[in-house]
């Protein structure tokens, strides 16, 4: 818990850095690092209990600084820190914790999804990666059609 929390700090210090126009900072290990950490433990979800860390994204509002962060940030990342972050994001929306739960997650970020299709497409454009990230990918694509929620995912 603690450690998320950190995480929803550095991400919402990266997505005002974004704003602030110091987006060179990007290399520091901190920032980049946090993308890192986020899609390791989407790695081991199964492992460490899927219902529990979601829970704890969701209190932590995880998800949302995670998307600003992205949505901000993912023309200043290195493509692997990009494709780092969104595969943690990936595992969100493939839990079913997501699916059930998508409004605590999102909270009213529905706007960044926009922001995220060209460089979710720019990585998709190697098919196994679009294959691994799919729930992410048919989510921001219905999203844009207006669909998003509408269908199980």
């Amino acid at each position: 818990s603690v450690l998320l929390e950190h995480a929803v700090g550095v991400l919402d210090n990266l997505g005002r850095l974004s704003a602030e126009g110091h987006l060179s900072v990007l290399t520091a290990e901190q920032e980049i690092l946090v993308f890192f950490y986020l899609e390791s433990v989407g790695d081991w979800l199964e492992t460490l209990g899927e219902d529990r860390v979601m829970a704890l994204y969701a209190e932590a509002a995880l998800t949302p600084s995670l998307l600003r962060a992205l949505a901000a940030s993912h023309s200043a990342l290195h493509r692997l820190a990009l494709t780092a972050g969104i595969r943690a994001l990936n595992a969100v929306f493939d839990s079913e914790h997501f699916q059930s739960n998508e409004t605590t997650h999102l909270a009213n970020e529905h706007w960044t999804l926009a922001v995220l299709e060209e460089p979710l497409d720019s990585l998709c454009a190697d098919l196994k990666f679009r294959v691994a990230v799919s729930p992410l990918y048919d989510y921001v694509k219905r999203s844009k059609l207006g669909l998003a929620g509408s269908t199980q995912h």
